[in-house]
């Protein structure tokens, strides 16, 4: 009848409609592939990262004193080494920022930025040591501050920033490091403000 071809009509569309949905995710799903070749079934949990930073630590025996340059490192190893890992994967990024320091810069610049980091970190530490009690205004923030610090600069065990970078998060470590180290010298010029207004009032009661 009219009414029953008019039911089924609305049905066989709706069946074909779910047909070509069905043959389109079929074929999305045989196209795209998540798996990764290069660390698909190995052992090594540290996502070949092993293998990338004992190549870029053989490129930095070759030149240990200046590095191979920030941003040449990878056509030095081209033009030294025949058969790296790096070279066969094309492995730009070195995933490690303080490996990227040494091997861009060399143990001199290296060296001469870790002493540079190791002086800030001391200012900061001797810091939040010493004022810990003092009711300093300033004392949370800096210490927030210094958990940002510390969180990015573990980060770069496995990555590649602070060092050679400009990126977003690179760029907003620096200006965070710039303002707790602000935020420092204030501390202890309001400190001293404090102290020396203390001393001269009480040599004007006597």
């Amino acid at each position: 009848s009219e009414e029953e071809q008019n039911y089924k009509t609305p049905q066989k569309k709706e069946l074909q409609e779910t047909k070509k949905i069905i043959k389109i995710e079929e074929s999305v799903s045989e196209k795209v592939n998540f798996v990764r070749n290069d660390v698909a079934n190995k052992s090594d949990f540290s996502n070949n990262r092993f293998a990338i930073w004992s190549d870029y630590l053989a490129v930095l025996k070759t030149t240990p004193f200046f590095g191979a340059s920030p941003r040449g490192y990878t056509l030095y190893a081209k033009e030294h080494f025949d058969d790296l890992y790096i070279l066969r994967k094309q492995y730009v990024n070195v995933h490690n920022g303080y490996l990227l320091l040494f091997v861009g810069a060399g143990i001199l610049g290296g060296g001469l930025m870790i002493l540079w980091v190791i002086r800030i970190v001391v200012v900061i530490v001797k810091y939040l040591i010493y004022r810990r009690r003092s009711g300093d205004p300033f004392y949370g923030m800096i210490f927030l501050l210094t958990l940002l610090l510390l969180m990015t600069a573990a980060s770069i065990m496995t990555g590649q920033g602070i060092f050679f970078c400009n990126i977003i998060p690179d760029v907003l470590f620096w200006i965070v490091l710039g303002y707790t180290l602000y935020f420092i010298r204030i501390s202890k010029y309001e400190n001293n403000k404090k102290r020396l207004s203390e001393q001269s009032g009480g040599m004007y009661g006597k």
